[in-house]
């Protein structure tokens, strides 16, 4: 038998191979030949079923089976543990035998051709008989395709050098992964590390940072290196395919609040600040409509967008202290500072700020903003607008609750 391993197809060929000279009962498999057509990423074929039955010397007759595994048919091609599901694994002839591709494994496999027997033997008889069943798969995928790369807190297409960002698209690579920084304090450049099946993402052909992926979703971080940059090219590369180039603009900042709702808009994810005693625990909850925030109080929010850094961060690096870009206060350090000035209005009110930096052991893109409430804010929701140097996030529509 030739397996057929071409791109996109998967063969499934089916050879009855009858041993164990001697027995009293040869084992059969039928019928000999099931082709599937298949590629990666896709709906999985239907499942397949194989009949297996017994002769003896006197012609068609019963006995008891069971599965035995796998063994390798092709050792040119590295061999995932086992890329099919084999239900039931015993019974009595002639018995029915449900052959399917087991999609974890398959969807995490290279592109290749590949090869197993499945194993089946007698029970009840000594030497066993036994037959093979032949699998042939040919896996061929898709490349990426990115539909979209927007700003992670206003899904808006407002990019920057280090803001936290989301592309969607399709045939991204394996199963969810959400990643951690390393004992560095970064975050990684491929997801998983993985040479044949990494994720990566190039803004310019510059490596970005991961903070999650999924077959159609991938969290990252724009490294620093695209500043000064107009447009940069997005490439998405997974099973060494790459993904077209994505165009997208690069502005010098692209301020934006992380909402409740995690859809870019509506109610802030914003936290009302005890000013009894801020550090208690239970000291800050979650403002909302049935929990508004007076005048004078102090809140936090967070956001993305601030820009480069000065001095330059590392890409994907996280931040080991608090650091106070604002400097309103001596006894922070204000080592490094966002290059452009920021601004904080409520319901058209100025707020004052007087904590925008870093957020501890988060990566620097994530920019913590502690301020109070002003007094004159009018209640009810009001508007919340984030200005940093030229860009805010008014088209963003992030609102705040006012007693």
């Amino acid at each position: 038998m030739t397996a057929n391993a071409s791109a996109g197809l998967i063969t499934l060929a089916v050879i009855a191979a009858v041993s164990s000279a001697g027995a009293q009962v040869q084992l059969t498999a039928v019928p000999n030949l099931i082709d599937l057509s298949h590629v990666q990423d896709s709906a999985l074929p239907p499942i397949s079923t194989v009949t297996i039955g017994a002769v003896s010397s006197s012609g068609a007759t019963t006995t008891k089976y069971r599965y035995t595994g796998v063994t390798i048919a092709n050792t040119a091609v590295p061999m995932p543990p086992n890329f099919l599901i084999v239900t039931p694994t015993s019974g009595t002839t002639p018995g029915a035998i449900f052959v399917a591709l087991n999609e974890s494994v398959v969807g995490a496999m290279e592109r290749g051709a590949y090869s197993l027997y499945l194993n089946f033997s007698t029970v009840d008889q000594s030497p066993a008989a036994a037959t093979q069943v032949l699998v042939s798969l040919g896996l061929a995928r898709t490349p990426p395709s990115i539909t979209s790369v927007l700003n992670s807190a206003s899904f808006q297409p407002a990019v920057s050098p280090g803001a936290l960002v989301s592309i969607f698209g399709t045939n991204f690579g394996p199963p969810v992964t959400a990643t951690q920084y390393d004992g560095d304090g970064a975050y990684p450049t491929g997801v998983p590390d993985n040479a044949s099946t990494n994720t990566t993402v190039t803004f310019g052909g510059i490596a970005a940072p991961l903070t999650y992926v999924s077959g159609s979703q991938i969290n990252a971080i724009v490294p620093f290196g695209v500043s000064g940059m107009k447009t940069v090219d997005v490439v998405v590369t997974c099973y060494n395919l790459s993904s077209a180039a994505f165009s997208v603009p690069i502005l010098d900042t692209s301020p934006a609040i992380f909402t409740a709702t995690q859809n870019g808009t509506g109610q802030g994810a914003i936290l009302n600040v005890n000013p009894q005693d801020p550090y208690a625990p239970g000291a800050t909850t979650y403002n909302s409509p049935s929990n508004p925030a007076p005048p004078g109080f102090a809140i936090v929010m967070y956001a993305t967008g601030a820009g480069a850094w000065n001095p330059p961060i590392p890409d994907g690096e996280i931040a080991l202290t608090i650091l106070n870009p604002m400097c309103s206060d001596i006894d922070l350090e204000c080592t490094k500072l966002v290059n452009q000035p920021l601004t904080v209005t409520i319901g058209g009110k100025p707020a004052t700020v007087f904590y925008a930096g870093t957020a501890l052991y988060e990566p620097w893109s994530l920019l913590q903003i502690n301020a109070y409430v002003p007094n004159d804010a009018p209640s009810g929701q009001q508007p919340v607008v984030l200005k940093i140097g030229q860009n805010d996030n008014s088209q963003q529509g992030v609102t705040i609750a006012i007693q």
